[in-house]
């Protein structure tokens, strides 16, 4: 499973987003869910979880602070696809200095 890292690319803050998403390869159970510490919530703190139509996505991944991260060109696309403020950040993700390059 690729977790939820995607926002640690442009994100300062240590804390979670109101909203972040990652892929899956296949959906989880319950068992999982509360493995993770995964709980409903009545607002805020939402998590999406995406799997994927192809393996495609994770063969490029990374880690960025101890969690697998997809390529930047992905969260771009995803971004600029999402809806609400998606393009925004897609935007913002493709002005960093560092996008689609590889650490050193």
């Amino acid at each position: 499973m690729c977790r939820p890292a995607n926002w640690r690319k442009a994100s300062p803050s240590p804390r979670w987003p109101p909203t972040t998403g990652g892929y899956v390869d296949r959906p989880p159970d319950a068992d999982l869910l509360s493995k993770l510490e995964f709980r409903e919530v009545p607002d805020a703190g939402k998590i999406w979880l995406y799997v994927p139509k192809d393996d495609g996505v994770f063969r490029e991944v990374r880690q960025i602070q101890g969690l697998p991260v997809v390529t930047d060109a992905q969260i771009y696309a995803d971004l600029k696809n999402t809806g609400l403020r998606g393009p925004d950040q897609a935007t913002a993700l493709r002005s960093l200095p560092d996008f689609c390059h590889q650490p050193p």
